[in-house]
């Protein structure tokens, strides 16, 4: 079933649900060989439910969407992306994710709309509704939105005390062997809030939160998580090789095949995993992005 379908260079590519690469290399499920283009430039990750969404792979000339240069986004129909100098143009999206009447993008407004690091669309309200972030139990939506503006979210009283027994809540749902574990979406929330807050309080402790997690996690996380997880870490501490050998070694019993997009990001967990097992930390710049 064709959820995708994709136009560069004169040709038509359909794509089903799944994880693929953009890219230079003739490994990429959509090969473009052009020297302004990245070895692998950009997944594109196609979801039944979700719609579509792009994200840079650090490449060398980065995504345009619209005019405006991204990290992530999600795609609508009649998207142009520029990789380079060569266009892709969105033709089809199944299911298509809602988005503003107005979709040419304005240097104004577009970074806000296009440019997040979210993996989910985030159509949910602007939080004016601190009531719900003071509420007892903190939903992805909450968190995720936590992820956006550390600052003024993380001065709310109380707020992090209940993040944190969110957390560990959420954690305690991974250790229950047999029974069905947190969504996929949770789980990357409370990951980029622990380590956007660690970050932003430069507390080492925080760090260490988002390391405990991700070692009882089951599911691959995005490539953009795993990139904010290196800068992050090797900048503010609190991340030991255990919380990534673990989570690698619960990656490797829990799925039978990677796609080139998950082998991409278990090569980038590993290559995070040799820097902290062979480097003290100081004196290092810490881990590159391919």
């Amino acid at each position: 079933m064709t959820l995708l379908k994709v136009e560069v260079k004169g040709k038509t590519i359909e794509l089903d649900a799944g994880d693929y690469l953009i890219g230079r290399s003739p490994q990429c499920r959509i090969c473009v060989d052009e020297p302004c283009i990245s070895r692998q430039h950009a997944l594109v990750v196609v979801d039944r439910t979700k719609g579509s969404l792009i994200e840079d792979l650090g490449s060398r000339n980065g995504l345009i969407v619209n005019g405006v240069r991204i990290q992530t986004c999600v795609l609508r129909t009649g998207d142009t992306v520029l990789l380079g100098k060569e266009r892709l143009r969105v033709l089809s999206c199944n299911p298509e994710v809602p988005g503003p009447c107005d979709t040419t993008a304005h240097p104004d407004d577009g970074t806000k709309r296009r440019n997040s690091e979210e993996t989910v669309p985030t159509h949910f309200d602007e939080l004016a509704q601190e009531a719900a972030l003071r509420g007892a139990a903190l939903d992805a939506q909450a968190i995720a939105v936590l992820t956006r503006d550390p600052a003024k979210y993380c001065a709310i009283p109380g707020l992090l005390s209940r993040f944190q027994v969110k957390v560990e809540k959420v954690m305690a749902m991974l250790e229950q062997s047999g029974e069905p574990g947190p969504p996929a979406e949770l789980i990357e929330n409370c990951l980029r809030a622990c380590i956007k807050v660690a970050h932003h309080k430069n507390d080492a402790l925080w760090m260490s939160l988002a390391g405990e997690l991700l070692s009882k996690n089951r599911e691959l996380v995005s490539t953009s998580l795993i990139n904010l997880l290196a800068d992050v870490a090797t900048s503010v501490g609190g991340l030991h090789p255990s919380h990534i050998s673990a989570y690698l070694a619960n990656l490797n019993r829990g799925t039978p095949y990677f796609s080139p997009g998950d082998r991409y990001r278990l090569t980038r967990l590993k290559r995070l995993l040799d820097w902290f097992e062979s480097s003290d930390a100081s004196g290092s710049s810490g881990p590159q992005a391919s």
